[in-house]
């Protein structure tokens, strides 16, 4: 049977400006801590797209993505290394 390990980032919005400030942001969250996507037709879309990816390219995969008013908690999970098999 697999063994996981887990991990959870946080992206705070300010977080997120700075990471792509040469992009208009496409997520928007309201003051009660609901966020949405903002004109997803948009390319810049690939920002937050490529967050995902990077963390993908490393083995994990998203089991959450819970937002707040001050941005998003992301949970991950990826097979744990088990060593040699025997």
């Amino acid at each position: 049977m697999g063994k996981w390990e887990y991990d959870i980032s946080v992206y705070g919005i300010e977080g997120l400006e700075e990471t792509f400030s040469d992009l208009t942001p496409v997520i928007a969250c309201d003051p009660a801590g609901v966020c949405f996507f903002k004109d997803t037709h948009r390319p810049d879309i690939g920002a937050l797209i490529s967050v995902l990816n990077e963390r993908g390219e490393n083995g994990w995969e998203l089991v959450e993505m819970v937002s707040s008013p001050s941005g998003l908690v992301c949970i991950w999970k990826r097979r744990k290394n088990e060593g040699p098999a025997e």
